[in-house]
């Protein structure tokens, strides 16, 4: 539901009101995404990065849907710097769909991790962020190589 451009702004009551009624028949729970709020806040973030130099890199866990990381990125366009993941398992997975820049945000020295890691290696070049040197020690350095 796209609301006419030119009007008056929704206030929170109506926009409540419209929620409401676009949900009235849906089995609960669900999730609903307002795509023109979700499409303004990444042109707001876009309009700030647009000549500064700087990008934007996605936190994965804050979005929860592929679809709409793949949405915010297309729309950031030169401004998005990739993706930061919260596992090794999710990095595996946006790899495996294409996605060539990865920070891995949350140490892991998990066998099973470091697999993922080494799966996702041959299509990117991911990142494993370490919070200490006793983390990165940990990382065999065969697999250290890998994921680096």
């Amino acid at each position: 539901m796209t609301l006419p451009l030119g009007g008056p702004p929704e206030s929170p009551r109506g926009r409540w009101e419209r929620y409401r009624k676009a949900v009235r028949d849906e089995p609960l729970p669900l999730g609903l995404v307002d795509l023109d709020a979700f499409d303004r806040n990444v042109e707001q973030f876009s309009r700030l990065l647009r000549g500064s130099g700087k990008r934007l890199r996605i936190a994965t866990k804050s979005i929860r849907c592929p679809d709409l990381t793949l949405r915010a990125l297309a729309r950031l366009g030169p401004e998005a710097a990739g993706l930061m993941t919260y596992s090794a398992s999710e990095t595996l997975f946006w790899a495996q769909r294409g996605a060539r820049d990865l920070l891995l945000a949350y140490p892991t020295v998990q066998p099973s991790d470091l697999k993922s890691l080494a799966a996702a290696a041959p299509a990117v070049r991911p990142v494993h962020a370490v919070g200490n040197s006793m983390t990165g020690n940990e990382l065999p350095h065969k697999k250290r190589a890998a994921v680096s």
